[in-house]
């Protein structure tokens, strides 16, 4: 028996086997900037209604039962948990459309499984940032990222109908009980989560460059502003990736922090050293509590000014005019 044999299978039937993703593949290229590179072509078969084409290698799946799961039912796992996020982010984007992608099955647990299985909520979902340590940018759950449908009458059935295939390949517990990948499906370039960095860069036009600068700017801004937002940091800034996932791409952090001054104010110190300032921060008006004018003084008659003192030194007894 092979090691492994190429299916079809929906990646919204697949579960994660990580807690946590990276914002980069190991070669250096950005996650999100490799999700528009993913084709979708017509299936030609009955059980799905599109395909997806990725630019990287099949994803490799096996039925797995996490143990920590309160259903206790076998399901299909990766350990290809970027490439994963990819491809289901493809597939909840044409909901309600039935999608599959080709996947190599994995026959035999190799080991990685049971080290590397860390999610908290049995592979449903998935955090993403740029390491551990970073802040988590995003929570990746298709079931709550699906568009939402402009008829409801027509999208309901074919909600429906899309679920009870997501449902059908979960449920799908032998290789045999899969479809057979078409065998035209190549995938033709190398891009992996455990490759080591590529010397040849890859071709990109002039959209792809400003995307991916986009995409890592938008998350730059994200971590900057939350230490910005604490007191205690008093506008020192630092992220310790940034040299490996960042520079490329922004440059350095204070040329990136001066790049962009309608969100950040850089004020520089001794040296080389530096503060930022949030420019909506720096910006706002300070808001002092409005003066309170002084009680008038009462105006005293000089006729109220004879009663007052006669009242005040009049003898026990007597009476007052």
């Amino acid at each position: 028996m092979p090691l492994f044999e190429e299916k079809l299978i929906s990646p919204l039937a697949i579960r994660f086997t990580q807690e946590h993703i990276k914002t980069t593949f190991q070669d250096g290229r950005v996650v999100e900037t490799t999700i528009p590179e993913i084709r979708v072509i017509p299936s030609g078969c009955d059980d799905y209604d599109l395909i997806l084409q990725a630019p990287f290698p099949n994803i490799e799946i096996l039925r797995w039962c996490d143990k920590s799961d309160k259903e206790d039912f076998n399901h299909w796992y990766t350990l290809d948990n970027r490439r994963l996020y990819c491809l289901q982010k493809v597939a909840a984007a044409h909901w309600p459309s039935r999608v599959a992608a080709a996947v190599d099955i994995l026959y035999a647990d190799p080991g990685k499984v049971r080290r590397k299985l860390d999610s908290t909520t049995s592979g449903r979902s998935v955090t993403i940032s740029p390491s551990v340590k970073a802040p988590v940018l995003l929570t990746w759950d298709w079931q709550l990222n699906l568009p939402e449908p402009a008829d409801l009458a027509i999208s309901w059935k074919q909600a429906t109908r899309a679920m009870s295939a997501v449902n059908r390949d979960i449920a799908r517990a032998s290789v045999d009980a899969l479809v057979d990948a078409p065998r035209t499906m190549t995938s033709s370039e190398t891009l992996t989560e455990s490759t080591a960095p590529s010397t040849q860069a890859s071709p990109r036009n002039a959209e792809d460059e400003v995307s991916a600068y986009d995409s890592l700017a938008a998350q730059a801004i994200v971590l900057l502003e939350k230490q910005l937002r604490q007191p205690e940091r008093k506008g020192f800034v630092w992220i310790d990736e940034w040299k490996d996932c960042y520079q490329k791409e922004l440059g350095t952090l204070r040329s990136f922090v001066e790049s962009r001054p309608d969100k950040f104010a850089l004020k520089a110190g001794r040296g080389k050293s530096y503060r930022v300032e949030l420019k909506q921060l720096a910006c706002a008006p300070s808001q002092k509590k409005p003066k309170q004018r002084p009680a008038e003084k009462a105006v005293w008659t000089a006729e109220e000014n004879k009663k007052v003192l006669a009242k005040r030194w009049m003898p026990v007894g007597a009476k007052t005019a």
